[in-house]
């Protein structure tokens, strides 16, 4: 008990606002997140231990996936240019930044998705000592579901809003007649 005191001693925890309102949410705050510790089988600064490392692992596994992605960015960028290049739209960068910033940003986030699984899994390591076992059981199924509706969704902006975009964007140009 003592050493988790010590250690919740100078953290400020809950609102700032003034007077009795601000003192009452303080000091509830501090007694939640002193019962918080007193109920796990870590001290406080071991869970920030545990989740600095989580956190270390998973932007390890970004750089790994972007390092990876970024040999396959030009061929990435061509094939997210194919909906505008079919209906005679021609994506152009300005500036040399900008050209930059495009292959990174799409690298990046690239990187993110070889590396979302590994992330998922470190979030998923964190979390698990909390959860009773009832509560364990719905991770498979949410897990399923989420990686499901990220593939769907990222088929939809594909396949269907991409196309219907440049649909409008042509309907568009060619009744402000603006040349592309």
């Amino acid at each position: 008990m003592s050493t988790i005191a010590g250690e919740l001693h100078g953290i400020n925890v809950g609102t700032s606002k003034p007077g009795l309102v601000g003192k009452v949410s303080s000091s509830f705050w501090q007694a939640a997140v002193l019962i918080g510790a007193l109920l796990s089988d870590m001290s406080f600064l071991e869970h920030l231990e545990e989740l600095r490392s989580r956190l270390i692992k998973c932007l390890i596994a970004v750089g790994a996936g972007l390092l990876i992605s970024s040999a396959y960015t030009p061929t990435i960028v061509q094939f997210l240019k194919e909906p505008a290049a079919r209906y005679g739209i021609e994506l152009v960068g300005y500036g040399s930044m900008e050209m930059f910033s495009i292959f990174f940003s799409v690298g990046m986030a690239a990187g993110v998705c070889l590396a979302a699984p590994l992330i998922l899994y470190q979030v998923w390591r964190f979390v698990e000592p909390a959860l009773h076992r009832h509560e364990k059981r719905f991770a498979l199924p949410f897990l399923v579901s989420t990686i499901s509706f990220f593939v769907l969704g990222v088929i939809f902006g594909y396949a269907i809003a991409t196309p219907y975009i440049m649909q409008m964007q042509n309907a568009l140009a060619t009744l402000m007649e603006i040349p592309w």
